[in-house]
Parts: structure tokens; C-alpha cells; sequence
């Protein structure tokens, strides 16, 4: 009986410490999806709504402007209107979308501030980029 008890009892410490360890394991996981996750849904193709500095529209965007994220880490955007045509590679990492650009050779980072399915919104300074899913 008293053998019983404490094989019981092991068993019971043994299944404590192997839920901590299971609850630790499953938590590192969830934070490692959720910066995967954002990532690729960055992927695609996104509309600009509009680019604000402070409060004012500080570059015109027209209907067929975009930016697109593509799966190889690369980027190009066009902005018709004010003849922007851009391209390079992107990461993304620690809540920010860094451009790597071919040319002028340049480095950018923008602070994420929305990144969903359908909505993307960064900034850099004070000036505003936001931009809806193109479908």
C-alpha cells in the first residue's frame, strides 16, 4: 500500500512538471506563429488609401496605386501620381516593415500600427502610409 502511495505521488509531481514544461513549450510556439503570421500576411498585394504627414495628404495617390509584399521578400510599389516606382527586398521584424532598396541603395524601417487580413497601416516619422488589401 505504502509502495502504491508513492508511485502515486511520483507519478502526480511527474505530471505537474511535464504540464509546466507542455504550457512553456505550447506558449513559445504561440509567439513564434503569431510574428510568422504577420509576416505572411503582409504577403500580397495592397492599395494605398492614402500618405499623410500629420494631418494633410503629404503624397497624392491615385486608384491604381500599390504596394506589393511578395513571398521571395521582395517589394515594389508605384504611385502613379507622384511617379514613384520603387523596388527591393523586405523584412519584417520586432513590429516593423524594413525596405531594402535597390536603388538609391537605401535603408528604410516603418513602425507597423495595423496589420490585419483586409487593413495595413505603418508610419515613418510623422508621415502615414495606409493601405487596404488589393483583391
Amino acid at each position: 500500500m505504502k509502495i502504491t502511495l508513492k508511485l502515486l505521488k511520483f507519478a502526480m509531481k511527474w505530471t505537474n512538471v511535464n504540464t509546466i514544461v507542455g504550457l512553456c513549450l505550447f506558449s513559445l510556439s504561440l509567439i513564434a506563429c503569431h510574428s510568422q503570421t504577420e509576416q505572411e500576411g503582409l504577403i500580397g498585394r495592397w492599395k494605398y488609401i492614402s500618405i499623410k504627414k500629420d494631418t494633410s495628404i503629404f503624397i497624392p495617390v491615385g486608384k491604381d496605386d500599390v504596394l506589393t509584399f511578395n513571398k521571395d521578400q521582395t517589394f515594389e510599389y508605384h504611385l502613379e501620381l507622384a511617379n514613384k516606382h520603387k523596388s527591393g527586398e523586405w523584412l519584417f521584424k520586432n513590429e516593423a516593415i524594413q525596405l531594402i532598396y535597390h536603388q538609391p541603395d537605401t535603408v528604410r524601417i516603418f513602425s507597423v500600427d495595423i496589420i490585419s487580413k483586409d487593413h495595413l497601416k505603418f508610419h515613418e516619422g510623422s508621415v502615414v502610409f495606409d493601405l487596404k488589401k488589393a483583391y
